[in-house]
């Protein structure tokens, strides 16, 4: 039988699992917008792609009460009003870093 071994949370990580793939999902849509904003051959950096990252992000932090996950869901919701509005990626960008630097 497996033994289950505490795994301290300065090695785990602090973050809840739906915050830590919120996290990740933010990550993958600023590097969208990146490739997006670097006018380089954007194939998969497409406004529906970074909409669609940025979808993912917000239903996985739920309804999670903590006032940094709150406030970074309330970016998030402006920076996919600011894709569907069509701003530039810039814009975008600018929002996504700041809901990633709360999910920290």
């Amino acid at each position: 039988m497996a033994r289950h071994i505490p795994v301290p949370s300065s090695v785990a990580g602090s973050a809840s699992p739906p915050v830590s793939i919120a996290r990740a999902r933010v990550r993958a849509a600023i590097r969208l917008v990146e490739a997006a904003a670097g006018d380089a051959d954007l194939g998969s950096a497409t406004p529906s792609a970074i909409a669609g990252a940025i979808r993912g992000a917000r239903q996985a932090l739920g309804a999670d009460p903590e006032p940094n996950t709150a406030e970074a869901a309330r970016l998030l919701k402006e920076a996919l009003d600011a894709v569907e509005d069509g701003l530039p990626p810039d814009v975008t960008g600018a929002l996504l870093v700041r809901a990633a630097r709360l999910l920290r």
